[in-house]
């Protein structure tokens, strides 16, 4: 009898541990699914707003400005680039020190350092890519501009030499500035936490309870 009802409870706590696993596998398929749709919204976005702001600005401008405008988004595209990297690489001990202390900005540094995985995704994945591929059409309508105004007449020169200036511009930035941010990654995420903090006390009108 004894043997009978150990048994059964075994079985019953198995089925219920079965259960448990199915539930969060669903939760993690669940949230891989929200997390997707909401990167990919995000990224619509601010592909969007960066297409429209520079195509408008580029639309009425001289090639020179426009060049001004690609370096501008190159730019961009790296500074995420070194955020992503130094809260990636930073160590959070000074930090949890800095926290003990009392240090408000410590602890959004904290928050950075644990959300790593997500800041490194926004900041290289999508708006480094998306620095990329806004820069790519940039280039083929400042190549457009400088064909249609006859200052080069080759297209397919021009199209090799612009794409290969590109190309060595934003893969040698970043490689110089990631190297930068290794270096510096405890006074990068600081001054990053320190501005998510102020946007965070602003925005969010904390401000005016006090």
């Amino acid at each position: 009898m004894l043997k009978n009802r150990v048994d059964y409870m075994l079985k019953r706590r198995r089925k219920i541990e079965r259960k448990k696993i199915k539930s969060k596998d669903q939760n993690q398929k669940k949230n891989l699914f929200l997390y997707g749709v909401y990167i990919f919204l995000f990224s619509f976005l601010i592909s969007a707003v960066m297409t429209i702001i520079s195509q408008s600005f580029m639309s009425s401008s001289q090639i020179y400005v426009s060049f001004l405008i690609l370096f501008i988004v190159i730019a961009i595209g790296v500074l995420f680039d070194i955020i992503g990297v130094a809260v990636t690489t930073c160590n959070p001990a000074p930090f949890h020190s800095m926290a003990a202390k009392k240090n408000k900005y410590a602890v959004f540094a904290l928050k950075l350092i644990k959300r790593a995985p997500f800041v490194a995704t926004v900041s290289q994945d999508v708006v480094g890519d998306i620095s990329g591929i806004v820069s790519g059409a940039l280039i083929a309508s400042i190549a457009f501009s400088l064909l249609i105004t006859k200052v080069v007449t080759s297209s397919f020169l021009l199209n090799v030499l612009l794409s290969a200036f590109l190309a060595g511009l934003t893969v040698g930035a970043k490689a110089i500035c990631k190297d930068i941010a290794i270096r510096n990654s405890k006074n990068i995420t600081f001054f990053v936490a320190k501005f998510l903090f102020y946007i965070d006390y602003y925005f969010t009108f904390k401000w005016i309870k006090e």
